[in-house]
């Protein structure tokens, strides 16, 4: 039976199961396949997961559908030739780490993305990790490359291997390379739009020092934040600050809602706020930018622009697969989702 206990997708796990009946014997070549509905009883699934394992075996020449006449197991399984189809289709997954990558859902609900595309059409996804751009080892046997945030210089050094490349959360405009990132614009907008609805005016924008480190969301936002501000005739000066400089700026003008840019600054928000005593909603609405652990069973559930990351990774590996050269040079945005909830009060005046 299927373990239900695994975060290994259900369909991906029956994939497994039958492909190793059909190489090891137990399924004979050229037999046919229980139906759907039988295959969903016998494993206790629904039919959806048999058709997205159905679909995978299908892909990978494993099996083959018969007008009319149900799904077959291929005639003749070489399993050498299988090996080295495999081989062909393997690719590689390139994640940038640094002491300040805490959040653990950015990475996993992204590599889920990314695998459940992977699985289904019969490729295999190397997870890599490098610290900086001189630990970066790099395959030039592999079919292909997902970057996560890389630098120039780390996307310029794949890119030279003249193999494809999908960027993954940074966007490097000269270099040519197809990439997907959250829409950063979007995701601020919407944040900034629901606090006004509210009537909050005085918004105070805390960010990280993305002048140190790789950061294009960083930035991104912080310009976001200012255009959405002047579209809407809200004050800016004296209204953004370095989260290490939150705690000087609480004794500066009256602020009544607070944005936050990413992970790390929202954590780091949050502990500033209870170190001064200062309660949310109570005291001042809270939306912080990125999901974070344990946000909907706060005391007060957390207000956050959640990335959609699973798509990302799953629109990154898409691109990687298809090599439209028609898209090549295209950078590919996916909205964030503002998830509302208890951090925010609407402002009496």
């Amino acid at each position: 039976m299927l373990d239900r206990n695994k975060r290994q997708p259900l369909y991906v796990q029956l994939k497994e199961k039958i492909k190793s009946d059909i190489i090891s014997g137990r399924i004979r070549a050229g037999s046919k396949l229980p139906s759907t509905m039988q295959l969903a009883e016998k494993y206790s699934v629904c039919h959806k997961t048999v058709q997205l394992t159905m679909k995978a075996l299908v892909r990978e020449g494993l099996l083959a559908r018969r007008s009319r006449h149900g799904t077959f197991v291929a005639g003749q399984i070489d399993v050498d030739k299988l090996a080295r189809i495999n081989k062909k289709h393997r690719f590689a997954m390139l994640v940038h780490f640094n002491a300040d990558f805490s959040s653990s859902f950015f990475m996993r609900e992204m590599v889920e993305g990314v695998m459940s595309v992977a699985s289904e059409n019969g490729c295999q996804v190397d997870l890599l990790v490098y610290s900086s751009f001189d630990t970066m080892v790099v395959d030039p046997s592999l079919s292909g490359f997902l970057l996560v945030m890389p630098s120039r210089e780390a996307a310029e050094k794949v890119k030279k291997l003249g193999i494809p490349v999908v960027v993954i959360d940074a966007h490097h405009k000269w270099l040519g390379l197809q990439s997907v990132c959250s829409d950063n614009e979007h995701g601020i907008f919407t944040a900034v739009k629901y606090l006004l609805k509210q009537g909050h005016r005085q918004i105070l924008y805390v960010h990280s020092d993305f002048s140190k480190a790789i950061s294009f969301s960083g930035k991104e936002r912080y310009s976001a934040f200012l255009k959405t501000a002047q579209r809407y005739g809200i004050e800016t000066e004296g209204y953004t600050t370095l989260v290490s400089d939150l705690e000087e700026r609480l004794n500066g003008p009256r602020f009544t809602a607070l944005l936050t840019d990413g992970y790390d600054a929202t954590i780091a928000t949050l502990k500033i706020l209870q170190k001064n005593n200062i309660a949310y909603p109570e005291d001042v609405s809270f939306i912080g930018f990125d999901e974070v652990d344990l946000a909907e069973q706060m005391s007060v559930p957390l207000t956050v622009v959640k990335q959609q990351l699973e798509e990302v990774g799953c629109t990154g590996m898409k691109l990687l697969l298809e090599r439209d050269e028609g898209k090549k040079k295209k950078r590919i945005l996916v909205k964030p989702k503002l998830m509302i909830r208890e951090s925010t009060k609407i402002l009496l005046r």
